[in-house]
């Protein structure tokens, strides 16, 4: 019982010690659904700067063995972290037609790699 006791308190302990959460970058899909992904490539289509926020579209790709569809465009907005990383520039490269990859959690973003 007492073996059993401090396995769990084990499991408990490492648990909790975990670094945070990976990235889970999301979006909302044409039915509506928000989904979640490591990170998403596309062009910032529209920038807020008072808000810190820009909009963001990208198409999504399927590659077949025979060939590569674009399915569906989708777009959203998302906000700036306070901890933002950016990589290969920064804010001021923010504008219309700049081609980015974002990482963050939900719809706010922890990290701009300008391509």
């Amino acid at each position: 019982m007492q073996k059993n006791v401090a396995i769990l308190a084990l499991c408990v302990a490492v648990v909790t010690l975990l670094p945070k959460t990976a990235f889970a970058i999301a979006f909302t899909n044409r039915s509506g659904h928000v989904i979640e992904r490591d990170s998403i490539s596309g062009v910032v289509v529209h920038v807020d700067n008072d808000q810190r926020s820009f909009t963001l579209r990208w198409v999504r790709i399927v590659k077949m063995p025979w060939a590569t569809y674009d399915t569906q465009s989708n777009q959203d907005t998302y906000r700036i972290s306070e901890e933002i990383v950016y990589k290969n520039g920064s804010w001021a490269n923010m504008g219309k037609g700049a081609k980015v990859r974002i990482r963050g959690r939900g719809f706010v973003v922890e990290s701009i790699e300008f391509r």
